[in-house]
């Protein structure tokens, strides 16, 4: 039988007081979701550019479309990997404060690229800011938690 922690539960409790675990965890495994359906739409989206690769003499579809779908399909697979990278480290360190400086980065790379890609996709309207709400919400997360590890240190937080 393990020791209780003093909250009738019968559960151990971190050892440290994680805030911004439940941002963490909810937006590691939404991004982890969403990561993995966008890798299946990029292999998707690679099959269909190749497909109309093929048939392009005989429609004469021609090579545009085949380069946009193959440009698409890269800004997914990356997109993807964003996403899947940022759900596994948000779900593994989301009671790790010492991790948090790193789960800050990742979540400045995810906006980073969200922006970035709304750009190349001609996408600037009320989408950018839907798309920008998961790492927000990852990123205050990551910073109640390195607001809480300097608390307990003692020393001020460092930029």
């Amino acid at each position: 039988m393990q020791p209780s922690s003093g909250h009738g539960h019968g559960h151990a409790t971190p050892p440290q007081h994680a805030p911004g675990r439940r941002f963490l965890l909810v937006c590691g495994i939404l991004y982890a979701v969403f990561g993995g359906f966008a890798l299946i739409g990029a292999v998707t989206l690679q099959e269909v550019g190749q497909a109309l690769g093929t048939f392009d003499d005989f429609w004469g579809i021609g090579t545009a479309v085949v380069a946009e779908t193959s440009r698409w399909a890269f800004l997914l697979f990356i997109s993807a990997g964003i996403m899947i990278v940022a759900g596994v480290l948000g779900i593994a360190w989301k009671d790790k404060l010492q991790k948090a400086n790193i789960l800050i980065i990742v979540a400045i790379i995810a906006m980073a690229f969200d922006i970035i890609s709304n750009i190349i996709t001609n996408s600037l309207n009320a989408m950018i800011i839907i798309s920008l709400a998961l790492p927000i919400l990852y990123l205050i997360g990551a910073v109640l938690n390195k607001n809480a590890l300097t608390a307990q240190s003692g020393r001020p937080p460092s930029a």
